[in-house]
């Protein structure tokens, strides 16, 4: 059995008890942390071929979000 991702304790803390669109803004804002993460960690790696895939698959879950845009811009020298 696989664990589901879960924000923080913090992130609803405020909340009592949180409805399911402020449970879901958070499972949400924290995934987008999550997998910009894990894509700076693939590309320190060296690991790109991974990383873009995995910001493939985060840029259709969240098309707007401006750090996994941020991410999907070449580098500037």
């Amino acid at each position: 059995e696989r664990d589901l991702p879960r924000p923080p304790d913090d992130a609803l803390a405020h909340l009592d008890p949180p409805t399911p669109k402020q449970l879901q803004d958070a499972i949400d804002q924290h995934l987008r942390r999550e997998y910009a993460l894990l894509i700076q960690d693939m590309r320190a790696a060296d690991r790109d071929d991974l990383a873009d895939q995995l910001l493939a698959e985060a840029r259709q879950d969240y098309p707007n979000d401006p750090s996994l845009i941020k991410l999907g811009q070449p580098k500037s020298e």
